[in-house]
């Protein structure tokens, strides 16, 4: 009895694996897209939504090596991104596939209008994954998706790339998933931000359009508030601990100097007293990358440290001021509040973005400066010897 009922167990365990997938589904069968744009665009005094997509050529995924593109861009419109998305099959007849999307741009009508909506077919859908990257357009999200591929053989890749590899060296560039978008558009004593895009004219490939990072759209709820310039977008990347690496440069003392930014460490800390007290404490390290006049350098770099120190508390301050200015609390004060004093944030929930106006933050910067490259003195003040 006890062998028969090994051998039965057995027997189950081995036909469970020899069952196979469930709901597999053939790629010849499927429109995989890898970019998607939305955009809203008015057709008989009707605001219904326009979606471009990139989608994955099967035939050219295979052994190419020309260096084109292997997708194509197609386009529909529905009165919901629903009917649009399923009518991207009438110009391409397979079922579409949203699973592999990496990149979703936002037209910037849909971004400061309609953004609710969006984000309610975005967090609903079984497909799209929530780590896709949230991009802005400075203006219609078909111009992005249909941009043409300078450096990579597809559109999501292409923006990926420019803005991993960009944050890389360019403080001023920043990066937002679904994922992170979402949570600050529902959490309380938060507002969301998403990297923009355009299309310009590159210079080192003549006349032909390429994709280019130009700065931060800001949100206080689902409102689209303010839009930063990529110089502005630096600082508050710096405030969020989001620095990857970068160069930095200030006039001063009749010299110009220039630095490379080794590392940024920014810290928030919110109390409460009286009213809550705001301290912001950014500490930087970097290397002399280069400098003009005549004058030398200290060799314990006093002569920089303070007005570089001043300089960039003035640009921190300054944007921080400008986003109480839209109520739109995209460092997370108010969630950091909530965690400090639950008792005292919910008697003031109702009322944060006013509050948040209102206050005076305390920003501190420490510059340290390790070295000053192979030189310890301007190139001019060797000449002048």
């Amino acid at each position: 009895m006890c062998y028969r009922c090994v051998v039965l167990l057995l027997s189950v365990f081995l036909i469970i694996p020899l069952s196979g997938c469930w709901n597999n589904q053939e790629t010849q069968t499927l429109a995989i897209v890898t970019a998607l744009g939305i955009d809203s665009v008015s057709r008989e005094n009707k605001q219904i939504y326009q979606i471009t997509a990139s989608v994955i050529q099967p035939g050219k995924v295979v052994n190419n090596n020309s260096g084109n593109s292997q997708n194509i861009t197609l386009t529909s419109e529905g009165t919901t991104i629903t009917e649009a998305v399923h009518n991207l099959s009438f110009s391409f007849p397979r079922k579409v596939y949203l699973t592999h999307t990496e990149v979703i741009v936002l037209g910037r009508e849909v971004g400061a209008q309609k953004l609710d909506e969006v984000m309610d077919y975005l967090i609903r859908s079984t497909q799209v994954r929530m780590s896709c990257l949230i991009v802005v357009a400075k203006s219609n999200a078909s111009a992005i998706i249909k941009c043409p591929n300078i450096f990579e053989q597809d559109v999501s890749t292409e923006i990926s790339n420019l803005l991993y590899e960009g944050q890389e060296v360019a403080p001023q560039i920043a990066i937002t998933d679904l994922r992170d978008f979402s949570l600050a558009m529902l959490t309380p004593g938060e507002d969301a931000w998403a990297p923009m895009v355009s299309v310009t004219k590159g210079r080192a490939s003549g006349e032909e359009a390429i994709l280019q990072s130009s700065g931060l759209v800001i949100y206080h709820n689902d409102r689209l508030v303010d839009t930063l310039s990529s110089s502005d977008t630096m600082p508050l990347m710096l405030m969020m601990n989001k620095f990857k690496g970068g160069q930095y440069s200030l006039e001063t003392q009749g010299k110009v100097i220039g630095l490379e930014l080794l590392s940024v460490k920014s810290k928030i800390l919110v109390s409460v007293r009286e009213h809550p007290e705001i301290t912001i404490t950014v500490d930087v390290k970097a290397d002399v990358s280069e400098s003009s006049g005549d004058d030398q350098i200290a060799a314990d770099y006093s002569d920089i440290k303070n007005s570089l120190a001043q300089d960039l508390q003035e640009q921190l301050t300054d944007i921080f001021h400008r986003t109480q200015s839209t109520q739109a609390d995209i460092l997370g004060i108010g969630r950091k509040l909530e965690i400090a004093d639950r008792n005292y944030w919910d008697s003031i929930e109702g009322e944060w973005p006013r509050i948040y106006a209102s206050l005076q933050p305390d920003i501190k910067v420490n510059f340290s400066i390790r070295k000053g490259g192979l030189a310890t003195s301007p190139f001019k003040s060797k000449l002048s010897r």
